[in-house]
């Protein structure tokens, strides 16, 4: 098996970065192996910047979600002062044989639909913004009484764990030629923290989409805000579990590095 080699006449004074775990390879691959200790010091090192990268990220992930709530949270005073240029929702229901006027429109006030939607995008957006403080060390879930245990889906409600445990895949065609007409669970295959962040990303597609079949398409493109930014969290949360899987997996394997 292929193990990692050391720089030829390396020391720590002549390393051009001390503080990267490469320091002692040798890009060449002509030098003496690195012991067992020396490798797994190395990646321990590796483990330990990817967790400095993946709090710093999920810093700017939480800072983001948080400006969306401050950004929808805005416009809710205007709309309970009346003094928001969309302060009222115009309606029309008459028989189309009759001949009509301005009274035979309907004006509902805005308010208690733009705060009930809000409630929807906005419990969502913070659903995601929980998850990420509890990847981040900020929320700690409490501990469950004997003979529950906690599952694999993060701050998932338990009653909506049922559901994200039967979110499979498509089966394969060697899961078809067996007769499995059931695909691998999305959680085996992604990760249950990252298909919760999934499955409420999807949730929050339907309102902006009736909103724009409904004809208001500014007021759609002001909802899609919210899938949006929860889907650059899930490709976010997706890149980061690659690479952590990647990282740990070398803990189990010897390589040799000739590259820089």
């Amino acid at each position: 098996m292929e193990t990692v080699k050391r720089r030829a006449g390396f020391k720590a004074e002549d390393a051009l970065d001390q503080d990267s775990p490469f320091a002692v390879l040798d890009e060449h691959g002509e030098a003496e192996p690195l012991d067992d200790a020396e490798q797994a010091k190395i990646v321990r090192e590796l483990n330990e910047l990817n967790e400095k990268a993946n709090y710093i990220y999920r810093a700017l992930l939480l800072f983001m979600l948080s400006l969306v709530l401050i950004v929808y949270m805005t416009p809710i005073p205007a709309y309970l002062a009346g003094t928001h240029p969309e302060n009222h929702l115009i309606m029309f229901f008459s028989p189309h044989h009759h001949e009509h006027t301005n009274e035979d429109l309907i004006y509902l006030p805005a308010a208690p639909f733009y705060i009930f939607f809000f409630l929807i995008q906005g419990g969502l957006i913070f659903a995601v913004a929980y998850e990420t403080a509890e990847r981040m060390g900020f929320v700690k879930l409490p501990a469950k009484p004997y003979p529950q245990q906690p599952h694999r889906f993060g701050t998932a409600p338990d009653w909506l764990v049922l559901i994200l445990e039967d979110i499979r895949l498509q089966p394969s065609e060697v899961e078809k030629k067996r007769g499995e007409d059931k695909g691998q669970q999305a959680a085996q295959r992604f990760g249950g923290r990252l298909v919760y962040v999934i499955f409420l990303t999807v949730l929050a597609t339907p309102l902006p989409l009736l909103t724009f079949g409904a004809g208001s398409f500014t007021n759609a493109g002001w909802w899609a805000i919210t899938p949006v930014v929860l889907a650059v969290v899930s490709v976010v949360e997706w890149m980061m579990g690659k690479v952590t899987a990647d990282t740990q997996g070398l803990a189990t394997m010897k390589y040799n590095y000739r590259g820089a």
